[in-house]
């Protein structure tokens, strides 16, 4: 997992592996450029945005961004905008 925060309090945005494939979690699909992706739902009591990106062995990258005052749609955009950064660099 790496993490990254901001200037903001509680504002921070981290990355890690899920071992579900994507067809089992729950969400709306995210159009990437190469693999499948879905934003699934928030956690509201922490302000997070999850993405959720397939990859060809059945596991996933999550891409989470936290906002600390419990508006996930604040940090929505940059998470997004991550996922598709990542999205490139995925085989």
């Amino acid at each position: 997992m790496c993490q990254w925060k901001t200037s903001k309090p509680g504002e921070s945005y981290s990355t890690g592996f899920g071992k579900a494939p994507l067809s089992e979690l729950e969400g709306q699909s995210v159009q990437l450029d190469k693999h499948q992706a879905k934003q699934l739902p928030p956690v509201p009591v922490f302000g997070t945005c999850p993405i959720a990106i397939g990859l060809p062995d059945s596991t996933t990258v999550i891409v989470l961004g936290t906002a600390g005052d419990g508006n996930d749609n604040s940090v929505c955009p940059k998470v997004l905008e991550i996922a598709k950064t990542i999205d490139q660099k995925l085989p």
